[in-house]
C-alpha cells in the first residue's frame, strides 16, 4: 500500500497582511478581520502557499531549506507548522 502524499493550499477567501513583530510574525486575515502570530517558518509556508498552486509537504520543505541535509527532519517541521496552521484555519487540504 502507497502512502497519498497531503497536497496543501491557503484556506478559500483568505487574504493575508504580514508584519513582523519581534520573533514572530504578526498575520492579519482581512476576510475576517482577525490576527495570528506565527512562526517565521508558518509565514514563510503561507506565502509559498499564496504562490498559487497547491504544493505537498515534501515540496514545501525543499523549497523552504533545499540544503537541509535531512529530509526527513525538514519534512516533519514543515509537517508540524502545517498542523498548526491548520488549527489555525489558514491552510486547507487542496482536495477538501
Amino acid at each position: 500500500m502507497t502512502a497519498t502524499a497531503t497536497v496543501w493550499r491557503l484556506r478559500r477567501g483568505l487574504r493575508l497582511r504580514r508584519r513582523a513583530l519581534g520573533g514572530e510574525v504578526a498575520l492579519l486575515d482581512e476576510a475576517t478581520g482577525a490576527t495570528h502570530l506565527v512562526a517565521p517558518a508558518a509565514a514563510a509556508i503561507l506565502e509559498l502557499l499564496a504562490g498559487g498552486a497547491p504544493l505537498d509537504t515534501a515540496a514545501i520543505a525543499a523549497r523552504l531549506a533545499p540544503e537541509d541535509r535531512c529530509p526527513v527532519l525538514r519534512e516533519a517541521a514543515v509537517h508540524d507548522a502545517l498542523r498548526a496552521l491548520r488549527r489555525l484555519d489558514l491552510v486547507e487540504e487542496a482536495g477538501a
